[in-house]
């Protein structure tokens, strides 16, 4: 039975894997951490339960196996790159670091301890994603020529954590969000990223906050030579709007549409009228994938593919911070 320490609660997705964790007949947590009070007692009224003392406690115990990682975004690295040196296996809330030298201490460290990097990619394996990319494999639209997708978020000023808008604690809308875009793009298509094309992020009528970039635009393409762009700018009003991560592909022999929530996914083939296939539920996701690596056995993602998700992302929100 893996034994699950959990390092930080400042970000709300990190609540997911605990109540999976604490729910998996495989797994136990042995407890938590979280330096800063106010999210500590927020968790506690969640119902996590803290008895460590500190970070360094929680590395100490050699009963603690896995490190599950959800602080501020700026603060990740530095815990990830703990827990591998102190032989750890680690699972992140995604981006589990928000800059290029990070990621290479990371990957560095990860080689001589021989331990799994996991990350929480959940998008992957949501029903219509899932189900589009079957649909895809199957050969229903033919070879992918191009994508065009929409990941616009609310930003929820005034309720979303103050460290975001910190000076150097985010890391970037493009790192933030779009991350999930390269991890998914080899399961939807079948195919690999070929080429980092454009980016460009910024700040757009968000006065609040003169430093934070809330936009964030992308070109890229995959090594068919398909053309995949869209935008991940935190300009929706909220997660209901019906454009929230909504996909539009395109192939040789037809087009498949879909968004995050709306029930099933638009087949339109040619020389047929438009149908809706009903979604499918994945028979896994990133946490069946996790446990599958540290047990030896071959899993997606596995801890390859999340160092190589996370230099794309860096390297297009680097392309655009520059532009």
């Amino acid at each position: 039975m893996l034994t699950f320490g959990f390092a930080g609660f400042r970000h709300g997705h990190i609540f997911s894997l605990y109540e999976r964790v604490k729910n998996c007949p495989e797994t136990r947590i042995a407890g938590a951490f979280e330096a800063d009070g106010a999210a500590k007692k927020a968790a506690e009224e969640a119902g996590v339960v803290f008895n460590f003392s500190s970070y360094e406690a929680m590395l100490a115990d050699a009963a603690v196996d896995v490190i599950a990682v959800g602080g501020a975004y700026g603060d990740r690295a530095e815990v990830v790159k703990k827990a591998i040196a102190a032989g750890k296996h680690v699972i992140s809330d995604k981006p589990f670091c928000i800059s290029l030298r990070e990621l290479d201490e990371i990957e560095a460290l990860l080689k001589p301890h021989k331990t799994v990097l996991g990350c929480m990619f959940d998008l992957r394996t949501s029903p219509n994603l899932y189900t589009a990319a079957k649909l895809i494999k199957e050969g229903a639209i033919g070879e992918v020529s191009g994508i065009q997708f929409n990941g616009m978020h609310p930003l929820n000023y005034g309720t979303r954590p103050g460290w975001y808008f910190e000076p150097g604690m985010h890391g970037g809308t493009i790192n933030d969000i779009a991350i999930h875009l390269f991890d998914l793009l080899p399961v939807l298509t079948g195919h690999k990223v070929g080429k980092l094309l454009a980016a460009r992020g910024g700040n757009i009528n968000f006065p609040q906050e003169p430093h934070f970039s809330n936009a964030g635009v992308l070109m890229l393409e995959l090594d068919n030579g398909a053309c995949v762009n869209g935008d991940v700018s935190y300009f929706a009003p909220s997660f209901a709007a019906p454009s929230y991560w909504r996909f539009t592909i395109g192939g040789s022999k037809g087009m498949i549409e879909f968004n995050y929530a709306a029930p099933g996914v638009l087949l339109m083939r040619q020389g047929c009228d438009p149908e809706t296939v009903a979604a499918e539920t994945a028979p896994s996701d990133y946490f069946d994938a996790f446990l599958s690596e540290v047990g030896g056995r071959s899993a997606s993602p596995c801890t390859a593919e999340n160092l190589r998700t996370a230099r794309l992302a860096l390297t297009m929100q680097s392309m655009a911070d520059r532009a």
